[in-house]
């Protein structure tokens, strides 16, 4: 089995089956932490068995993201938001803010890939200038 790089994770089995988190690092040797939304603004934690995981396929982000649409889009039409705890709609809310940065990388790198040796200027406000800096790849 190839060493599973972190970033955005697919869960295959267990509980969490089907989610897309963040798998940030190791617990142990067979089991990985995984965030709920992105490191730096995220709203949960969950121990996930190494083996339950795998890099995320498009297809896994794009049916993810219909299926978070589809949740939230009911509680906003049917306005349950009172059936359900807030935190519960804060982690739905992180994972497709995830979902959608994901594949909004994805995209962007698939362009700049085909871009080969050529220099990309990024234009950004002072605020952003750690995330821009830390997102660089040289």
């Amino acid at each position: 089995m190839a060493e599973l790089e972190y970033g955005p994770v697919y869960v295959l089995r267990g509980r969490h089956k089907g989610r897309i988190l963040y798998y940030d690092d190791d617990y142990t040797s067979k089991t990985a932490i995984c965030y709920v939304g992105h490191p730096l603004s995220f709203c949960g934690t969950f121990d996930v068995a190494l083996l339950f995981l795998r890099e995320p396929t498009i297809d896994d982000l794009i049916k993810r993201r219909e299926e978070l649409w589809r949740i939230l889009t009911d509680m906003a039409i049917h306005n349950q938001w009172d059936a359900i705890d807030p935190d519960d709609v804060h982690t739905l809310w992180a994972e497709r803010s995830l979902v959608d940065d994901t594949l909004m990388e994805r995209r962007m790198f698939g362009t700049l890939g085909q871009l080969e040796s050529k220099s990309v200027f990024l234009c950004h406000s002072s605020v952003d200038k750690g995330t821009v800096r830390m997102n660089m790849t040289t």
